[in-house]
């Protein structure tokens, strides 16, 4: 017998033992793992460690060591690693074709606020990017390239990157 099939009582009391959480919670949280684990998203966009607010320290993700994401901050865009994302965006070149194809800036971010789970189209855009022996880095960063995107810095998610974009500079 999976666990899947055992009664929902059972499952609220094993859940609620292991995490101090209802089956309904933790299903969510298992069937997003499952999306995102899906999306094959580069680990240069997520983010090795989050921050729990039930027991004040960082933990692995919850794709590493599943846990509850209302365990964490509660919101599942906290997983991505803003600042990479920034820092990418940041270095292209958008004189480029291939790179102006794609998008502006402010039109990920625009994306990104309409629905964090576009990381997937802008990884796949990355690894395009990856890929290609193109120049589409600012003359600054053609040495540098991908080079230390993300450094896994303890840092709290930059979720006002999405939260609120307009307010800090999308000209």
């Amino acid at each position: 017998m999976t666990f899947y099939r055992l009664p929902n009582d059972l499952k609220n009391i094993v859940c609620g033992f292991a995490w101090k959480s209802s089956w309904e919670e933790t299903q969510s949280s298992l069937d997003m793992c499952v999306t995102v684990k899906d999306y094959q998203i580069s680990p240069v966009f997520l983010r090795r460690d989050m921050w729990s607010w039930t027991f004040a320290s960082f933990l692995p993700n919850p794709m590493v060591e599943f846990m509850p994401i209302q365990k964490f901050t509660g919101r599942w865009h906290d997983l991505i690693d803003w600042h990479a994302v920034n820092e990418l965006l940041f270095r292209l070149d958008y004189r480029r074709k291939v790179v102006r194809m794609a998008g502006t800036r402010a039109e990920w971010f625009r994306r990104f606020k309409q629905n964090w789970l576009q990381i997937a189209l802008f990884d796949t855009f990355y690894r395009v990017l990856l890929h290609s022996d193109m120049d589409v880095f600012k003359p600054t960063f053609t040495r540098l390239r991908y080079d230390q995107l993300s450094v896994q810095g303890p840092f709290f998610s930059a979720r006002w990157l999405v939260d609120d974009y307009a307010s800090w500079g999308s000209n």
